[in-house]
């Protein structure tokens, strides 16, 4: 239920549903564009399952990093991760203030493209 608190994002990909899943689903990756350059990620282990646990890290230009712990609560192959960083793998709670839960929903457009939620 969306509520004030809520960030939708809709975007149409020029892209196969399995390119842009593969895109969310393997570290190496995920690495090429989770954050806006010339911030990079270092690293990006995930274990896209429910109850597997995902560890990013951010790092900026002038020496920051931002370590993400979290992990996926649903995993349908394919089509949709939700995920949060309330948990940190295997349904252990966070150490850390939460800060959100996120999804992706993956659709097939009828140019042969991707609809991305």
């Amino acid at each position: 239920m969306a509520d004030a608190r809520t960030l939708k994002i809709t975007r149409h990909l020029k892209a196969s549903r399995a390119k842009v899943w593969r895109c969310w689903s393997e570290g190496d990756l995920l690495k090429q564009w989770y954050c806006p350059k010339p911030w990079y990620v270092s690293v990006a282990k995930i274990d896209v399952r429910a109850g597997g646990a995902s560890h990013i890290v951010m790092n900026g230009p002038a020496g920051e990093e931002n370590q993400i712990y979290g992990q996926y609560l649903e995993v349908i192959e394919g089509h949709k991760q939700t995920f949060t960083d309330a948990y940190v793998g295997d349904w252990i709670p966070s150490t850390n203030a939460p800060f959100m839960t996120g999804y992706v929903v993956l659709e097939d457009a009828p140019d042969g493209g991707t609809l991305m939620e």
